[in-house]
């Protein structure tokens, strides 16, 4: 026997060793690591928690969430519109979190920016007519006024950097959903801004997003587009099993 014919022996020897093993292991609820090698390689499993302060930020988040659920159950039963304003919220979060401003007070914003559409669904009424309702809840004015704002037609104009944000997180939310809803996994994680800007181009689809607006309102925030566009994707990804878009 030649040398080459004795390697292909023992190579051959060596794999057969190696899958007899792991095979007797698996049978045997042993680990296979152990079996080939005296030992587990996975020695160690490393537990990742979430720091205290994002464990706090989650808590005061849900208890605001359920608060205004409460508050403002009377005014919003449509689940399409339920969705809109947390996909919103969550694109408003995104922006506080990642710009350095006050998570909750930019969250509950986008929370509360379509409250009054069910009782007001024109625009002569909303968001105008939601004004007292608001004033009622104890709202402060900084976000009555980005509330407000975030609607053309009210003449208000748009000044601070959360009111900006909020008509840039608005419209482009409704598109990025129904892009996603017409992809074969119907979800947010392989959604990419370069599926939201094919469908851009095609003004039969999802007509109701008004692509002029979203583009100003990209344009007022200091964002590009489509950089805008894959920041909210990444935002609403945060919530897609609320949103209905986890593809399941």
């Amino acid at each position: 026997m030649n040398f080459l014919s004795f390697r292909k022996l023992l190579s051959l020897f060596l794999i057969l060793f190696c899958t007899v093993s792991v095979c007797e292991a698996q049978r045997g609820g042993r680990n296979p690591e152990k079996a080939l090698f005296g030992k587990s390689l996975n020695t160690k499993r490393v537990k990742y928690r979430e720091s205290p302060s994002v464990v706090k930020a989650k808590k005061k988040q849900a208890a605001n969430q359920e608060k205004l659920k409460r508050e403002y159950a009377e005014y919003v039963k449509n689940e399409s519109l339920v969705r809109h304003m947390l996909a919103v919220e969550a694109a408003m979060r995104f922006y506080a979190e990642k710009l350095g401003q006050d998570i909750e007070t930019w969250g509950i914003t986008g929370l509360l920016h379509d409250f009054d559409w069910e009782i007001h669904p024109t625009l002569e009424e909303h968001p105008l007519a939601g004004e007292p309702i608001l004033h009622q809840h104890g709202v402060p004015e900084e976000i009555i006024r980005a509330v407000l704002s975030h609607a053309d037609h009210t003449g208000i104009p748009r000044e601070t950097l959360m009111e900006k944000a909020l008509y840039a997180c608005d419209e482009i939310t409704g598109l990025i959903t129904a892009v996603a809803l017409v992809r074969p996994s119907r979800a947010l994680y392989d959604l990419e801004p370069a599926s939201v800007k094919k469908k851009w181009k095609d003004r039969a689809f999802a007509a109701g997003a008004n692509r002029e607006e979203i583009a100003k309102a990209a344009s007022e925030f200091n964002v590009d587009l489509w950089e805008h566009t894959g920041n909210v994707i990444q935002a609403m990804r945060r919530i897609a099993p609320e949103l209905g878009l986890n593809g399941g």
